[in-house]
């Protein structure tokens, strides 16, 4: 009884260490997911496309006429 209680209490801290690299695996991910500059970093010429049409669309619309 007492093997079997080990061997339980040793499935459960394997478990927790598994669990504790995919909770620090998933923070990883969503930080990298919410920071702007990995996604300018990987995508330069959307960015690039964004702001000028953001600045064009924003020029023309403070135009005085």
């Amino acid at each position: 009884m007492a093997e079997d209680t080990n061997q339980i209490a040793y499935e459960i801290a394997l478990e927790r260490e598994r669990l504790g690299r995919h909770v620090s695996e998933l923070e990883d991910k969503f930080q990298e997911a919410t920071n702007w500059r990995t996604y300018v970093r990987r995508n330069p010429l959307t960015m690039v496309l964004s702001v000028f049409s953001v600045g064009f669309i924003l020029a023309f619309a403070f135009v005085r006429k």
